[in-house]
């Protein structure tokens, strides 16, 4: 199959390359495929998903330690928004600023402590019930939906496109599992060994609700 495709690819690109009449026909046809596959996306209606607001809690497993988390979050768009995490009596003890593939943490005071990197900008907007605007390699259908496959790994939706599962080619591996109940969202992130169980409720915005 890929020698095929290679072949395909460079006919299209050297069209004077040399091959039997009977397969230039087929060679041109999945050379169109090959770009059109190359353009695809996932498309849903983006009026009224942002702003989208939620509060969280939750608790998981960090580095071997128990942990418990509550907090509330703001997205602005697939890729910029803060994140609140609350600590006793209710104050923000530490904010995670979203930008693109960026997550930075700040401290109470609002210096940096640390940054993380997001395999694409958009992947934040999931939370929100969006999906990335990116372009698929291809998708197969599912009992409950479809599979979408894309160069940083496979995202899951339903029959109306809102995300059920991601799986992120990483080191180590970085899945979500969503099970959402109207505006009560059952979010699952695992890494690795760390785990971490989320209850996010809607407040305003998203997919959820709507679709």
């Amino acid at each position: 199959m890929s020698s095929f495709v290679n072949t395909a690819n460079l006919a299209f690109i050297y069209p004077n390359l040399y091959m039997s009449p009977h397969m230039k026909p087929v060679v041109i046809v999945t050379s169109c495929m090959l770009l059109l596959a190359g353009c695809a996306h996932l498309e849903v209606l983006s009026q009224n998903i942002y702003p989208f607001r939620a509060e969280f809690d939750g608790a998981g497993m960090i580095d071997g330690s128990d942990v418990r988390i509550a907090g509330a979050l703001l997205l602005n768009s697939q890729g910029s928004g803060i994140v609140q995490v609350y600590g006793p009596g209710g104050m923000a003890s530490y904010t995670i600023d979203i930008n693109g593939t960026s997550l930075i943490l700040k401290d109470i005071w609002g210096k940096k402590t640390d940054m993380i990197s997001l395999p694409m900008s958009d992947m934040v907007g999931l939370l929100a019930g969006d999906v990335p605007r990116g372009a698929y390699l291809y998708k197969e259908k599912t009992t409950e939906g479809m599979k979408v496959i894309y160069p940083w790994g496979v995202l899951g939706v339903d029959s109306v496109t809102l995300p059920m599962e991601v799986h992120v080619k990483s080191d180590p591996p970085l899945d979500l599992i969503f099970n959402p109940k109207g505006k009560i969202i059952m979010l699952e992130v695992s890494h690795g060994l760390n785990i971490l169980r989320l209850t996010l409720i809607v407040k305003q915005g998203g997919r959820w609700l709507s679709s």
